[in-house]
């Protein structure tokens, strides 16, 4: 059986449960709507922001040339609340086009003119009548917790979402539906992205803590393999590939069907500014076709860099095997899947909305890698950000 015959009738199902959903919130979303809330035209409430960082890299390995550069990231956002009910999103982002897990921008190219895109642009919906509910749809950032093991900062999702979030006693909960197109096809099946996805926090004064799943289902992801291959995409894959006579790329070995669990604390430590930060996060292909198929995530760091003249110090650690996640979308700055890592992250704060941060990223692979490729690889990087 293929993967599209497999697939459709999930694919059905939760049209058909996304379908009845809006059938039943928005004749309850009309009848609740709020006149005149809002003492100022929507015009006027629009608020703007964004952040723009400068950044040293340098890639460092035994029998290799170093490789050295800078680079740009710049973000502007702009956030229109059109009534009490309903509001827009945009933000523009430097970074090329083609690289969907990054918004950086290298100097050099001879001084050529640097591309700016559109990076998200969606619309909310919270009806008066239910304020637990958001109904979301556009390029969106994500409505989830997550770690870069799985999903890389930069990424935006597509399409559209649903959201039910409230308060039981001490117990924040959280629950959310995505469906996102990954790629369309003019008379054939799209690739698709199908997540749910629940949290729980709890807040014992003075300290957090909070744990949250989720299960990513992608559909014929397939396309996603060839697409890599074949559109001059960034983020090589890394994943385990198939493959025709010719040598092209056919798709993937795996299937993927990701849980993702977490767990996270913020324990308080009679200093504001210093708070002890911990997280834990596993991941499962649970339609891998080797036993390649589990990541972890593991961090600890101290401080939040917030305000002027204090620090953050932060450590993670990852293992990631070769089909644990799509490589396509998870963290750019490590080689790939079938990785080990050790991260070290300094931030200070010399000024309000500035930060001066230095990166080291460790990696090295797994199984099955020969000649400089198994080296070690130093990834630094050098960073000053402000925030505006």
């Amino acid at each position: 059986m293929d993967i599209q015959s497999r697939t459709r009738p999930r694919a059905r199902a939760a049209t058909f449960r996304l379908a009845v959903a809006f059938l039943v919130i928005c004749p309850v979303a009309a009848a609740g709507q709020q006149a005149g809330a809002a003492a100022r035209p929507w015009w006027e409430r629009i608020t703007f922001g964004g952040d723009f960082r400068a950044r040293y890299e340098g890639f460092f390995q035994d029998d290799r040339p170093a490789r050295n550069r800078e680079r740009f990231r710049l973000r502007v956002t702009m956030r229109a609340p059109i009534t009490d009910e309903v509001a827009f999103g945009l933000r523009l982002a430097s970074g090329s086009a083609d690289d969907i897990t990054s918004s950086n921008q290298s100097f050099g190219e001879f001084l050529a003119r640097k591309p700016i895109s559109l990076d998200q642009a969606f619309l909310t919906y919270t009806p008066s009548g239910f304020r637990a509910l958001t109904l979301g749809a556009g390029k969106y950032a994500y409505p989830v917790r997550r770690t870069q093991m799985v999903w890389d900062d930069d990424v935006n999702w597509e399409g559209t979402y649903e959201q039910v979030a409230g308060t039981v006693g001490i117990t924040t909960l959280r629950f959310v539906a995505v469906q996102s197109p990954i790629n369309e096809v003019g008379g054939g099946g799209d690739a698709f992205l199908l997540g749910w996805y629940g949290e729980a926090g709890w807040s014992v004064t003075p300290h957090t803590f909070g744990v949250w799943a989720a299960n990513y289902r992608f559909l014929r992801e397939d396309q996603i393999a060839v697409g890599v291959d074949r559109s001059g995409l960034a983020n090589a894959n890394t994943n385990l590939l198939t493959r025709n006579t010719a040598g092209q790329v056919t798709g993937f070995a795996s299937e993927f069907n990701l849980i993702d669990v977490t767990a996270s604390a913020t324990l308080a430590t009679g200093h504001v500014e210093y708070p002890v930060n911990l997280l834990a996060n596993g991941v499962w292909n649970t339609q891998a076709a080797t036993g390649e198929d589990a990541g972890a995530w593991v961090s600890a760091g101290i401080g939040r860099a917030a305000t002027p003249g204090t620090v953050s110090f932060a450590y993670t650690f990852g293992r990631i095997e070769q089909d644990a996640v799509v490589r396509t979308f998870n963290f750019s700055d490590i080689p790939g899947t079938n990785i080990r890592m050790h991260l070290l992250a300094f931030s200070y704060m010399p000024a309000p909305r500035l930060n001066l941060e230095a990166t080291a990223i460790l990696t090295k692979p797994l199984v099955d890698a020969t000649g400089p490729a198994a080296d070690l690889l130093k990834r630094i990087q050098v960073d000053g950000r402000v925030s505006f």
